[in-house]
């Protein structure tokens, strides 16, 4: 694309380390990008196919890049970014936890990251046994567009936002463009585990969402980074996916479903007949033991959101 827009990333106790945006282009000719800091500054730069381009962010849970668990649940308007250029590039945000023990990456989807309807997916912690601070799991959103509401739904019961008296129930915000909003948990609420899996982010304009992990598992007793951009609901023009298996333990090589309407049958590796029927809002997971020859093929009667975690050493 030649436009990306970036939302914030966020995290609680585990502190976001060392930040970095690439950005890349088929292009052999230098390509002119400019990285709009939003409530900030803009750099300007250059970029080909031979010499990719890496933007040092900074360090810590205070950047351009980054909102500390502090600042969930409210409006800002100095976070993210939007990256213009003069030709198509690719923009992706890495990052390292200070332990240096964890990374991640989100990869900048960039004018299809934009739309009104999108279900939120992260690390299901649903086999942690001590589910503290460090398990965190986020929504972040970015509006494009001046008096945009965004609406959060289908959240699940019992879970207490950070920073919010809302708690499950449904709310609703207003953003002018270049201003974007974290919703946030993290434990030791039980229900926190994978309370917003499946919620639901509706926008009246065209906004673009960052969710999953910063801090979390599917596991037992491991501690992961588990986030990316997503696509809106308008963007799911099939409903067959193939999954390609990493190298991690069954219980590691996830696929995360998510209805996004009721009586979606779930249909796998070429059977005829559903594995199981799920309804909006609802989640089915497949694990390693799934995939045959280190394939999964997943086809739905009605569209759905799907997650991937993957292992390996």
């Amino acid at each position: 694309s030649k436009t990306h827009y970036i939302p914030p990333l966020s995290s609680g106790s585990i502190i976001s380390g060392d930040q970095y945006l690439y950005i890349s282009t088929p292009n052999v000719l230098p390509v002119t990008f400019r990285i709009i800091e939003l409530g900030g500054n803009t750099i300007i730069g250059t970029v080909s196919r031979n010499t990719p381009y890496v933007y040092n962010v900074g360090f810590g849970n205070d950047t351009q890049l980054h909102v500390d668990s502090s600042l969930a649940s409210t409006v800002v308007n100095n976070k993210g970014y939007i990256v213009e250029a003069d030709d198509l590039v690719y923009v992706s945000a890495r990052v390292i936890d200070q332990s240096g023990n964890q990374a991640g990456e989100l990869v900048s989807k960039g004018i299809a990251s934009l739309g009104l309807r999108f279900r939120a997916g992260a690390f299901t912690n649903s086999l942690v046994g001590n589910y503290i601070n460090i398990h965190y799991t986020f929504v972040s959103v970015l509006a494009t567009e001046n008096n945009t509401t965004v609406d959060f739904s289908a959240i699940k019961s019992g879970v207490q936002l950070i920073n919010s008296a809302t708690g499950d129930s449904p709310f609703s915000i207003v953003l002018n463009r270049g201003e974007s909003y974290v919703m946030a948990v993290e434990g030791p609420n039980q229900a926190n585990r994978d309370g917003l899996i499946g919620s639901l982010i509706l926008a009246d304009k065209p906004i673009a969402v960052n969710c999953g992990s910063f801090g979390g598992s599917n596991a037992v007793g491991n501690l992961d980074l588990g986030f990316d951009q997503i696509v809106p609901a308008e963007r799911l023009t099939s409903n067959e996916y193939i999954f390609i298996r990493g190298q991690g333990t069954n219980v590691l090589e996830r696929v995360l479903l998510i209805a996004d309407e009721d009586n979606t049958d779930i249909y796998v590796n070429g059977s005829t007949t559903p594995i199981t029927t799920i309804q909006k809002n609802q989640n089915y997971i497949l694990d390693g033991s799934a995939f045959v020859n280190n394939n999964l093929y997943v086809k739905s009667s009605k569209n759905v959101f799907a997650y991937q975690s993957i292992g390996g050493t």
